[in-house]
């Protein structure tokens, strides 16, 4: 690694305790890559004292900023110390023995937290492990998601290497603000990059629960969190804008028999409402023809969002008279056929039905359903329908969400109009003014 020369100070007779001082003086060390030399984000300082001399990142990419923070270090140096200073602005180098690694402390909370759902578990998990690497430079390249030859596996570790208290607020604070930045100036994607990062960084502080930090093994374990502002962006509610009639009737016509697994799907993700992952490991004895019920429940293959997940689904009779085409013709309990088995206890997203969904999704979009994730979006026309013929608290039961709140902030878009009657009235002011006349 080389650093980039330290200019001469234009002001020679500036305090080292000043801003003035240290404004030429902080630097970007810059590191040696296959595509050329490449300077990390942020300014760093080179600090001399009693006979010791350290370079000490100042978690900031804005030289102002870096040059206060620099005079500031340098103050707390002089006035208190070595260790006093270290621990305030570079933990890692203050060697703190009671504080994990990242990597450490995730193993440990797998273990205090193990009845959670696995799959909320890795959620967080990788939350934190996107923006520790974030922070440091650590993003790797098309090989992180390579889990089969161990790309996946040498990123992780990589991360899992770096000292909790080396992921200071102030640090996340910036990681979360560069990657907005990064967006550029669309208002599209600066708006879908806020919601990311709010989203990794929710799941990322649900770590440090206290209630849960308490059971670690670890003397200290600073929050990373602590005082971070997470922006709460309001959710997107789902408008609907396709024609849920016309869909299900190209679905009958052009799937039904040359793509009959594509066609269940299609009925279970718009006619019951049904999440991707339920749809994969639904099995028949799950769907009730009797009472016209789907039921989602834990299983031997599959184990439900939350606990709310669970619960009967109503359906139309016609779902269920559709379904009921292709039970006898069935291989296994699995209503979509696949030759792959489940994996429930995948560590990362699996679906035996990988290649039907890939189907469905290239048919949804060919009939104009161009959304980040077209199943998904079946899902919220389900409810959205639900509100509109029923009412709000009709479809969050029927949708399973723990609170009505999700419902009303996310899915249900209610089409019923209700307008002031201007046609009608003025109707009825022009016959009471013909009624006056003598």
């Amino acid at each position: 690694m080389k650093d980039q020369p330290i200019r001469p100070n234009p002001s020679a007779k500036a305090s080292k305790f000043s801003r003035e001082y240290w404004q030429e003086r902080v630097f970007r060390p810059i590191y040696a890559t296959e595509d050329g030399a490449t300077a990390v984000p942020e300014f760093y300082a080179q600090v001399q004292h009693a006979g010791r001399r350290e370079k000490i990142g100042l978690s900031t990419n804005s030289r102002e900023e870096a040059a206060r923070r620099a005079a500031r270090l340098f103050q707390t140096v002089r006035a208190k110390g070595w260790d006093r200073a270290l621990k305030e602005f570079a933990p890692d180098k203050a060697g703190n023995i009671n504080c994990p690694t990242v990597g450490q402390f995730l193993s440990a909370f797998e273990e205090v937290a193990a009845d959670a759902a696995p799959r909320t578990l890795r959620g967080y998990a990788t939350s934190l492990r996107w923006l520790a690497g974030r922070a440091f430079g650590i993003r790797g390249d098309e090989s992180r998601f390579d889990y089969r030859s161990g790309g996946y596996e040498k990123w992780r570790q990589r991360i899992d290497r770096i000292r909790l208290e080396k992921l200071t607020p102030r640090r996340v604070e910036n990681t979360l603000a560069r990657f907005v930045a990064e967006a550029g100036q669309n208002p599209l994607a600066q708006q879908k990059a806020r919601r990311s990062a709010a989203s990794m960084a929710r799941q990322a502080r649900a770590l440090f629960s206290k209630k849960l930090l308490r059971k670690l093994p670890f003397s200290e374990i600073p929050n990373p969190f602590a005082g971070v502002p997470i922006e709460g962006v309001r959710p997107v509610r789902y408008v609907g804008t396709l024609n849920a009639t016309s869909l299900l009737q190209a679905g009958r016509d052009e799937l039904a028999g040359a793509d009959p697994e594509a066609y269940k799907a299609l009925l279970l993700a718009l006619g019951a409402g049904l999440r991707k992952r339920e749809i994969d490991s639904l099995t028949w004895p799950q769907i009730d023809a009797e009472q016209n019920v789907v039921r989602i429940e834990t299983g031997e293959h599959f184990r439900t969002k939350t606990k709310d997940s669970e619960g009967a689904v109503y359906v139309d009779p016609g779902l269920i008279a559709e379904l009921d085409r292709y039970r006898e013709k069935a291989t296994n309990l699995f209503v979509l056929e696949s030759k792959l088995p489940p994996r429930p206890e995948s560590p990362v997203a699996y679906y035996r039905a990988e290649k039907t969904f890939d189907r469905l999704t290239a048919w949804l979009r060919s009939k104009g359903l161009l959304a980040d994730k077209p199943l998904h979006t079946l899902r919220k026309e389900f409810g959205s329908l639900i509100n509109a013929s029923a009412d709000i608290y009709t479809a969050s039961r029927q949708l399973r969400h723990s609170t009505i709140a999700t419902t009303a902030a996310y899915y249900a878009d209610n089409r019923r109009r209700v307008t002031v009657p201007v046609a009608a009235m003025l109707q009825h002011s022009k016959l009471d003014a013909e009624k006056m006349k003598p």
